[in-house]
């Protein structure tokens, strides 16, 4: 991504997320606890994505969305196929 990541590209991630999920909340809710694990320190970085991974298997175009929230050593590349 060319600019900056803004407030309104994290919720419009969520919202995707959501939408995608509707007719299997658990699977949203467990993303949220996830990121709140991270956000307090309880996973790092490695266990962030192992988990995201895990959630979002099947769903390339999420996986390739989170993508671009990850710090820039870690985003470099993108997700191999292998684990789309």
């Amino acid at each position: 991504m060319d600019r900056p990541l803004t407030v309104s590209d994290a919720i419009g991630y969520l919202d995707a997320v959501k939408a995608q999920f509707a007719n299997q909340p658990t699977v949203y809710n467990q993303f949220l606890e996830v990121m709140g694990e991270f956000r307090s320190g309880k996973i790092d970085t490695p266990g962030v994505i192992k988990r995201v991974l895990e959630l979002f298997h099947g769903y390339p175009s999420l996986i390739q969305g989170f993508n671009i929230f990850l710090p820039q050593p870690v985003a470099s590349g993108p997700v191999p196929a292998s684990r789309l």
